[in-house]
């Protein structure tokens, strides 16, 4: 009897075994993947620290000296006289880009790169640093518009648009752009507070204020600072490469170098390099972000559950924000590329010219 049952004990003792093993094998190698995919999550969170770290210090200084310098240089360049009204747009959207990297990459170098967000220590700079940010932004874009869409209207009447963008309507544009701009984001002001809640002293979003700027103002925010923008330049640069096409054939035709129409053709043929440059900056560095914004709404369930997917998208979150800073910074260079007058001005503001 006892030896009719040794073999069912042990046929029962090895498929014990072998459940044991095969649940310890899948546990193992579970636990083998889940601790690979914190690795490689902890991987790529160092990525986008980094990334904060070292890229914002150079955005900041590069971005600081150009557009201080932009501003110095276009007001030489409006002092000498001349009936261009370039260079009022391009002074405020210098100075609008300077707000925006100092009221916002400065401070998320802190907070992202470092750890330590310098507006949580008083609800003034959570306000007002919030609004600054949301407000010069718009502005930067719809400034840009304004001044293509002068440069596209010049191309295209060039005896006309000297009549209506006169220098002082071109002032009165801009401050009302502004005035729009930093109005329109007011509500930051209200909504931005640091919260005594839990003694977490984060600068957020009041409860009441948290739904609607989450969910509701960002879609207002993508539409008027993006969508409608880069649609109305799309549509200006087509318009601009048109004029380009037509001023180099033009240029070709002209047999005297020192004719004065020569010389107009020049002015007026690097007048059109330069927003056209701005504008496509604009396009290809600030688009990123915003489609990395939508996209981020709707998977906002996969990026609260996935350790993996939510470290990628730090670091997707990290290089595109590089790439929207990117566009308050290069401004300068741009200038100096497509602008001969603005070149030979900049070198004698270096010099302290006359």
């Amino acid at each position: 009897m006892s030896g009719s049952q040794e073999p069912s004990s042990d046929v029962f003792s090895l498929f014990s075994q072998y459940n044991l093993s095969e649940t310890t094998r899948s546990w193992t190698t579970s636990n083998e993947a889940f601790l690979s995919d914190i690795s490689s999550a902890n991987d790529f969170r160092r990525l986008s620290v980094l990334v904060w770290r070292y890229c914002s210090p150079v955005l900041l200084l590069v971005g600081g000296f150009g557009n201080v310098a932009a501003i110095f240089v276009l007001r030489r360049i409006r002092k000498k006289g001349g009936n261009s009204t370039q260079p009022v747009f391009l002074m405020a959207l210098a100075l609008s880009d300077l707000l925006l990297l100092y009221a916002a990459l400065f401070f998320d170098m802190f907070q992202y790169g470092y750890g330590t967000d310098l507006r949580n220590y008083h609800s003034i700079p959570c306000k007002l640093l919030i609004w600054i940010m949301m407000a010069s932004w718009t502005n930067s874009a719809w400034l840009l518009v304004t001044v293509t869409l002068q440069r596209a209207l010049a191309v295209t009447w060039p005896h006309r648009v000297h009549t209506v963008f006169t220098s002082r309507r071109s002032s009165i544009a801009t401050c009302l752009v502004s005035l729009a701009s930093y109005g329109l984001h007011s509500h930051a002001v209200y909504g931005m507070d640091v919260s005594e809640e839990d003694h977490d002293g984060r600068c957020t979003a009041k409860d009441n204020y948290a739904h609607f700027v989450f969910f509701t103002w960002v879609w207002v925010d993508v539409f008027l600072s993006s969508i409608v923008p880069s649609v109305i330049l799309l549509f200006c640069n087509m318009v601009l490469v048109f004029s380009l096409r037509r001023s180099a054939r033009d240029a070709s035709d002209l047999t005297s170098g020192n004719s004065a129409s020569d010389v107009r053709l020049k002015v007026a043929s690097s007048q059109t390099a330069t927003v056209f440059l701005l504008s496509l900056a604009f396009l290809i560095f600030t688009l990123p972000l915003y489609v990395y914004m939508i996209w981020s709404h709707f998977a906002m369930d996969v990026l609260m559950e996935d350790v993996g997917v939510s470290a990628r998208a730090e670091l997707v979150y990290a290089v595109t924000s590089m790439m929207w800073f990117t566009n308050s910074t290069i401004n300068f260079l741009l200038y100096c590329v497509s602008g001969t007058k603005f070149r030979r001005e900049f070198l004698a503001w270096l010099s302290c010219g006359q």
